[in-house]
């Protein structure tokens, strides 16, 4: 390049800049543009970065520090439009990167336009996706106050006119807005549970608390009538017996609460607290002439269908261990404890007053046979035998299931072919089935004989 002889200092160093920034200076390509185009490409993957976080953060993980409690509550009321905001920079730096890319090098458009496709799949797709999916909330204590500024200049121009046309197109495609969206219970326990199974699988949640997690959601598809203990198993003492027979009852069964009934079973007129009697131990005159009906409480009644999270609120509210659960005919159907509730969550648990070796479920052979109580589930039988109790409204226990398979109280001793399991009553009186032992076979079930007089019976 030849300069006049007459330009001084300014001419000069103008001069040399526009020679270095020519594309014929520097082989064809423009370094203002090329520099402008890495600019641009570096905001849309802020743009990029912040719209991943706002898509997969944790408001909970958010607030745990001071500064995240005060920005989780300003994306409650702007997040939507923070989201726009980001996908509006993730947009423009692209296009504006590749505007750029196209002046740096004018020889090659098409490769120029390569170069930052090659470029922003990873910067504004797969690399910001899988750091905010790590460090969501920390990316958007950065990210947030840098696009503050952007949000307030862009609001009403862009911001708004943009979520406005999107509402409108989702209402168009009878879409629910998720801002306003309100959803159903059961939606909600949906996706708890399989967040957790996803956590199960992703980290190392141990399965014993997966199972607590998922039973606690499950509550609520639970019925008091499901978890009590039945009429037929209940401990009860009549309001006449006295004190100190009812403290020698008492020792004998090993609960601290009982159930007090007038005439019969279905007359409860209180519950009779062990702990009551005792604080009468001393008194021989008052053991010799109370009742058990004088030193009762008032019992707690509740419906059949109550499930067990509403049942549990009541139990609180009323500062109750036990309550007695009535059937749709005002009769009692058994009685439900704190402890039952419980065991829903955790499993069985067993006192020192609970008889040894009689678990509801007892496996002799994984898979294939186990031995169980008769008030025992059906649900919980299908978990470890696979599906071979059909579900039906007119059971829920495996007892159930064998009366209306049978249509008969089965006796002690016998065998009986129900569908594909074999089912030996252990236990047994002629009003109920205590145990009994299920075995899968693989023999189609078989017809009971009337000519051998085989006990065996087909069922479904």
């Amino acid at each position: 390049m030849i300069l006049p002889t007459s330009f001084g200092p300014a001419e000069l160093l103008s001069a040399g800049c526009a020679f270095q920034a020519s594309p014929a200076a520097t082989g064809g390509i423009s370094v203002v543009d090329a520099l402008s185009a890495g600019v641009a490409l570096l905001l849309a993957t802020l743009g990029a970065l912040t719209a991943s976080a706002l898509l997969v953060y944790s408001p909970t993980k958010l607030a745990r520090d001071d500064a995240g409690r005060g920005l989780n509550e300003y994306l409650g009321e702007s997040e939507s439009e923070y989201q726009v905001v980001a996908r509006l920079l993730m947009i423009g730096g692209v296009v504006a990167a590749a505007l750029f890319a196209w002046h740096a090098v004018p020889d090659h458009h098409a490769l120029a336009l390569a170069g930052v496709v090659v470029l922003a799949l990873p910067a504004c797709g797969v690399v910001p996706a899988l750091f905010a999916e790590q460090r969501a909330e920390r990316v958007l204590q950065v990210t947030i106050p840098l696009l503050r500024p952007l949000r307030l200049m862009l609001r009403w121009v862009l911001v708004l006119p943009t979520l406005g046309a999107a509402r409108f197109v989702l209402r168009l495609l009878r879409v629910p807005d998720a801002a306003n969206r309100v959803a159903e219970p059961g939606e909600i326990a949906g996706d708890i549970l399989a967040a957790v199974t996803d956590s199960a699988q992703e980290t190392s949640l141990p399965d014993e608390e997966r199972h607590w997690i998922e039973n606690i959601v499950e509550l609520k598809n639970r019925r008091a009538s499901e978890i009590a203990t039945p009429r037929t198993d209940m401990v009860a003492l009549p309001a006449s017996m006295r004190l100190d027979a009812a403290i020698r009852a008492a020792a004998e069964a090993g609960f601290s609460r009982y159930p007090v009934y007038r005439e019969r079973i279905d007359e409860v007129v209180g519950v009779f607290y062990a702990k009551d009697a005792l604080a009468l131990a001393l008194d021989p005159a008052a053991l010799a002439t109370k009742t058990v009906g004088d030193v009762c409480r008032k019992p707690l009644y509740v419906p059949a269908s109550i499930d067990v999270v509403d049942l549990l609120r009541q139990l609180r509210a009323t500062k109750r261990q036990l309550a007695l659960v009535l059937d749709e005919y005002g009769g009692i159907s058994g009685l439900v404890t704190i402890e039952d509730v419980l065991e829903e969550i955790v499993g069985d648990i067993e006192d020192e007053y609970d008889p040894t070796g009689e678990q509801a479920i007892r496996v002799l052979e994984a898979g294939r046979v186990i031995e169980v109580a008769g008030r025992t589930r059906v649900d919980e039988v299908n978990q470890h035998l696979g599906d071979v109790i059909p579900g039906d409204e007119s059971y829920e226990t495996v007892a159930g299931w064998v009366f209306a398979s049978l249509d008969r109280i089965p006796k002690k001793g016998e065998v009986v072919q129900v569908g594909g399991v074999e089912v030996r009553i252990v236990e047994a009186d002629n009003r109920r089935i205590a145990r009994l032992r299920l075995a899968l076979t693989e023999a189609p079930p078989l017809e009971a004989s009337p000519a051998t007089g085989e006990k065996r019976a087909t069922g479904s």
